[in-house]
């Protein structure tokens, strides 16, 4: 028997820091919106989430909340204040059985503590605040708890305090954050004259910003490799949220490939698929999240399905399996000492600055030996000496020399160099000849491959890793042998399962719960599928006119693995895998 229908809210930020609901007579055929984030595919290399997306319609005719026509449209003279490309947009959904309950709420700073008596809520759910006369506290908001009857949030502006109105609070569950970046009007005088929205989560800003300000990290982890990443990022490129594995890998030397154009989710992706097993996506509430293997030895299944689900994919060929898996790792090395050239302006080369100006040069580093192939640099001389890193003149192919109207400063990260040139002459045009970054470089020492593999009727399925970063042959050949022992059978290979969540408690439950990372167990007669574990890739949601929510999980193996090796108590290689 079908359950109540779930309470939908688009929320958009037209204010910065405040959430406006967006009115049901705004959003056209209420319920119609399709949300789906996480990570694409379910074979070994598929590790890293894709952007991820929410589609709905505005309602852009006169029968739309502000009553005129073009509300929607983002350069009509008559659009909503606020409403542009980029201002961020959450959908939230609630429970039906979770109901709203009576609060008070008061301020501090930015601090709202909110009285909510025998709340049973934990700090980083969410809850949806309406009725405040002020604005500013209305909205679903992420919250601390502090006590069994108070927990907090953070607002924008200076709102009254104690909060006005009849104020109500009510367990959400946040779906999709992100940045509206399509606006679509339909212009058909005739036709539905709707907007077709599309807001895509952070992991669209990931794959669009480039990644050139980071240093040379040796020895670093898994974690401190992501936290500098992300830190590298201008603040409006950076996720929302953060939750970041402390990982059980490190590397010898990480981002010595860094030139120019590298896009921070590419980089991302290679520091993920370096710490095998790692996953890395952003959850329905704008979380960056990444799940070390660490974690995910310990983790334990979140839902049982036994021959309940509506819809279950299972592979229909060989696509997903492997029987011979080659991890080819690469080695870096410095050189002996750091008075190579890491960077030579080219002889036919001139940079001009203008009279009274500065210029901003990047510039890669390159084999001294090869300047066909790139590769990173450290302990970079800084303190520049006129006449051996840098020389002017006033002509491009040479003439007198001007340096002395010149000053320079570089500022080196792991694979390219930042250079301010500035020319304090107020006359001349100084034409910058030689340009030098000075260093120790970081060679490659070459490919290095560890491989498992097993014999099977169906012949020879093979599976190429090459992960950047990872140095650990011990790593590399764990990391073989099980991939081989996973991947070379269909039994646990599960593609896809599809619920409708209105038809029980329990589906409306997992379907708002559930996240990529988390195990569910699966069990289904006809395929003879049993007590099968699969981690969630991907979730996607579909609410229909009607209210009725759809949810598919995109599903990969499980890892199955050894036991963790504990010191006077295991036997290694018995019971559990070097390196692992």
């Amino acid at each position: 028997m079908s359950i109540a229908a779930p309470t939908v809210r688009v929320e958009l930020q037209f204010t910065a820091g405040v959430w406006s609901e967006v009115a049901n007579s705004d959003v056209q055929r209420p319920g119609q919106i399709r949300i789906r984030y996480g990570i694409d595919g379910n074979s070994p290399v598929n590790v890293v989430a894709s952007p991820g997306e929410c589609q709905f319609v505005m309602r852009n005719d006169v029968r739309n909340s502000g009553g005129v026509l073009g509300y929607y449209s983002p350069v009509h003279a008559s659009k909503r204040s606020g409403w542009t490309f980029g201002i961020p947009c959450q959908v939230v959904f609630s429970h039906p059985s979770d109901t709203a309950t009576t609060v008070t709420i008061t301020r501090s700073s930015q601090t709202a503590t909110v009285a909510h008596t025998t709340h049973g809520k934990a700090t980083g759910d969410y809850v949806t605040i309406s009725g405040a006369n002020q604005a500013e506290y209305n909205g679903t908001w992420r919250i601390t708890v502090t006590g069994a009857n108070a927990y907090t949030y953070t607002v924008a502006g200076s709102p009254a305090t104690p909060a006005t109105g009849t104020i109500t609070s009510r367990k959400a569950y946040v779906k999709h954050r992100g940045k509206v970046r399509v606006i679509d009007p339909d212009p058909n005088p005739k036709g539905p004259r709707g907007v077709r929205v599309t807001s895509y989560d952070g992991m669209r800003d990931l794959a669009e910003t480039d990644l050139r300000e980071v240093d040379l990290l040796t020895g670093a982890s898994e974690e401190t490799c992501f936290t500098e990443l992300l830190d590298a990022l201008p603040t409006e490129s950076q996720p929302v949220l953060r939750d970041i594995d402390g990982g059980v890998d490190s590397f010898g030397y990480v981002f010595d490939d860094l030139g120019s154009g590298v896009k921070a989710l590419g980089v991302i992706y290679d520091v993920a698929l370096s710490s095998p097993y790692t996953l890395v996506y952003m959850k329905g509430d704008g979380t960056f999240t990444t799940q070390s293997r660490g974690t995910r030895t310990l983790a334990t299944s979140s839902a049982t399905f036994t021959d309940s689900m509506h819809g279950l994919s299972v592979p229909t060929d060989l696509g997903n399996i492997y029987n011979h898996i080659r991890v080819t790792i690469q080695r870096r090395t410095p050189g002996e000492f750091a008075t190579e050239e890491l960077y030579s302006l080219p002889e036919e080369a001139a940079i001009a600055i203008p009279v009274s100006s500065s210029v901003e040069v990047w510039t890669d580093y390159t084999d001294p030996n090869d300047r066909q192939t790139k590769i990173g640099g450290t302990e970079v001389v800084t303190t520049l000496v006129a006449g051996t890193h840098y020389q002017a003149f006033d002509a491009p192919t040479g003439g007198t020399d001007v340096t002395a109207d010149v000053s320079a400063t570089v500022e080196p990260f792991s694979a390219t160099a930042k250079w301010t040139l500035t020319n304090s002459s107020g006359t001349v045009v100084a034409f910058v000849r030689v340009l030098k970054v000075i260093g120790r470089a970081l060679r490659n020492l070459g490919p290095e491959t560890y491989q498992a593999s097993s014999v099977q009727t169906y012949g020879t399925r093979s599976l190429e890793i090459t992960p950047r970063y990872l140095s650990d042959g011990s790593v590399a050949q764990a990391w073989a042998n099980l991939l081989e022992d996973q991947y070379n059978a269909l039994e646990d290979q599960v593609g896809e399962l599809t619920i409708i969540a209105n038809h029980s408690t329990t589906f409306m439950t997992q379907a708002l719960a559930r996240e990529p990372g988390d195990i569910i167990t699966i069990s289904e007669s006809l395929t003879g599928y049993s007590s099968v574990l699969a981690v969630i890739h991907s979730v996607e949601i579909e609410v229909n006119e009607g209210k009725m929510l759809t949810c598919r999980w995109g599903l990969a193996p499980a890892p199955q693995f050894p036991d963790p090796w504990e010191l006077d108590v295991d036997s290694l290689g018995v019971t559990t895998a070097l390196g692992f």
